[in-house]
C-alpha cells in the first residue's frame, strides 16, 4: 500500500529511519516531501517516525547547519 511506503522502506532496508535510529544517528523527514493515501494516514506515519525520535518538519524548516 502506498501509504506505508515509508514504513515499508524502512523495513525492506537496512538504511532506513528506524534503523538509521537505532544506529544513533540523526534523522530528519520532510513532511511536506512524502505523501499517504489520506491526511489521516499521513499524519499518524509521521507522527510515529517523530515518536521513535525522527525530526519531523517542513523543508523550509530545515537548516543545515
Amino acid at each position: 500500500q502506498r501509504q506505508m511506503c515509508i514504513r515499508d522502506s524502512a523495513q525492506l532496508h537496512p538504511h532506513d529511519v528506524f534503523d538509521a535510529i537505532s544506529l544513533d544517528y540523526d534523522v530528519v523527514v520532510l513532511s511536506d516531501c512524502t505523501s499517504s493515501v489520506t491526511d489521516a494516514v499521513q499524519a499518524a506515519n509521521l507522527a510515529d517516525m517523530q515518536r521513535v525520535g525522527a525530526v519531523v518538519c517542513r523543508s523550509t524548516e530545515l537548516t543545515l547547519a
